[in-house]
Protein backbone atom coordinates (compact mmCIF):
# COMPACT_ATOMS: atom_id res chain seq x y z
CA UNK A 1 0.00 0.00 0.00
CA UNK A 2 1.51 3.65 -0.99
CA UNK A 3 2.12 6.44 1.87
CA UNK A 4 0.07 9.34 1.76
CA UNK A 5 0.84 12.41 3.97
CA UNK A 6 -2.27 13.61 5.53
CA UNK A 7 -1.14 16.53 7.95
CA UNK A 8 2.11 18.09 8.90
CA UNK A 9 2.19 18.92 12.54
CA UNK A 10 5.05 19.21 15.14
CA UNK A 11 7.43 16.60 15.88
CA UNK A 12 7.05 16.71 19.51
CA UNK A 13 3.47 15.72 19.69
CA UNK A 14 1.91 12.26 19.52
CA UNK A 15 -0.25 11.22 17.99
CA UNK A 16 -3.55 11.65 20.07
CA UNK A 17 -2.15 15.32 20.61
CA UNK A 18 -2.07 15.78 16.65
CA UNK A 19 -5.05 14.21 15.78
CA UNK A 20 -7.33 16.91 18.84
CA UNK A 21 -4.92 19.86 17.02
CA UNK A 22 -7.69 18.90 14.24
CA UNK A 23 -11.29 20.43 13.28
CA UNK A 24 -13.62 19.84 10.39
CA UNK A 25 -12.51 23.16 9.51
CA UNK A 26 -8.67 21.84 9.14
CA UNK A 27 -9.90 19.05 7.34
CA UNK A 28 -11.03 20.77 4.57
CA UNK A 29 -7.65 21.51 3.71
CA UNK A 30 -6.52 18.27 3.91
CA UNK A 31 -8.70 16.51 1.42
CA UNK A 32 -10.18 17.58 -1.53
CA UNK A 33 -13.94 18.58 -1.26
CA UNK A 34 -15.69 15.74 -2.91
CA UNK A 35 -13.33 13.17 -1.05
CA UNK A 36 -13.87 14.85 2.19
CA UNK A 37 -17.38 14.86 1.66
CA UNK A 38 -17.34 10.79 0.81
CA UNK A 39 -15.37 10.31 4.23
CA UNK A 40 -18.26 12.34 6.33
CA UNK A 41 -21.23 10.31 4.54
CA UNK A 42 -19.05 7.18 5.17
CA UNK A 43 -18.47 8.12 9.13
CA UNK A 44 -22.79 9.27 9.54
CA UNK A 45 -23.58 6.12 7.35
CA UNK A 46 -21.80 3.75 10.00
CA UNK A 47 -19.56 2.39 7.25
CA UNK A 48 -16.46 2.20 10.12
CA UNK A 49 -15.47 -0.82 11.93
CA UNK A 50 -13.03 -2.29 13.80
CA UNK A 51 -11.61 1.53 14.85
CA UNK A 52 -8.55 0.81 16.68
CA UNK A 53 -6.37 3.74 18.11
CA UNK A 54 -3.40 2.99 19.74
CA UNK A 55 -0.49 4.66 21.12
CA UNK A 56 1.25 5.09 17.43
CA UNK A 57 -1.08 4.27 15.29
CA UNK A 58 -4.85 4.24 14.01
CA UNK A 59 -6.40 1.23 12.19
CA UNK A 60 -9.73 0.59 10.79
CA UNK A 61 -11.93 -0.43 8.16
CA UNK A 62 -14.21 1.06 5.81
CA UNK A 63 -17.13 -0.29 3.71
CA UNK A 64 -17.02 0.40 0.53
CA UNK A 65 -17.32 -1.80 -2.98
CA UNK A 66 -15.24 -3.85 -0.76
CA UNK A 67 -14.16 -4.09 2.94
CA UNK A 68 -11.11 -1.74 2.51
CA UNK A 69 -8.38 -1.18 5.11
CA UNK A 70 -6.87 1.59 6.56
CA UNK A 71 -3.58 2.84 8.59
CA UNK A 72 -2.42 5.96 10.30
CA UNK A 73 0.58 6.86 12.27
CA UNK A 74 2.71 9.52 13.11
CA UNK A 75 6.36 9.28 11.73
CA UNK A 76 8.11 12.42 12.61
CA UNK A 77 5.78 15.53 12.13
CA UNK A 78 3.82 14.27 9.48
CA UNK A 79 0.64 12.34 9.82
CA UNK A 80 0.87 9.32 7.00
CA UNK A 81 -1.49 7.21 6.19
CA UNK A 82 -2.65 3.96 3.81
CA UNK A 83 -5.65 2.69 2.64
CA UNK A 84 -5.95 -1.12 0.08
CA UNK A 85 -7.94 0.79 -2.33
CA UNK A 86 -7.61 1.47 -6.18
CA UNK A 87 -7.00 5.56 -5.50
CA UNK A 88 -3.86 7.01 -6.02
CA UNK A 89 -4.32 10.23 -3.51
CA UNK A 90 -5.73 10.58 -0.22
CA UNK A 91 -8.75 8.79 -0.49
CA UNK A 92 -12.28 8.63 1.28
CA UNK A 93 -11.55 5.73 3.50
CA UNK A 94 -8.43 7.50 5.17
CA UNK A 95 -10.95 10.46 5.33
CA UNK A 96 -13.84 8.33 7.28
CA UNK A 97 -11.25 7.17 9.52
CA UNK A 98 -9.23 9.97 10.10
CA UNK A 99 -13.03 11.99 11.32
CA UNK A 100 -13.86 8.48 13.42
CA UNK A 101 -10.47 8.95 15.11
CA UNK A 102 -10.73 12.78 15.83
CA UNK A 103 -14.56 12.52 17.00
CA UNK A 104 -13.24 9.41 19.02
CA UNK A 105 -10.50 10.93 20.42
CA UNK A 106 -11.62 14.63 20.82
CA UNK A 107 -14.53 12.93 22.88
CA UNK A 108 -12.65 11.34 25.50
Amino acid sequence: MQEWVIFEGKAEDDLSTTIRSLDELKLTMLFPVNILGRGFTYYYEDWISELVIEEGEIRGQVQGSVLYQVRLWKRESELVGSCNCPHEAKCKHMAAILIAAMHKIQAE
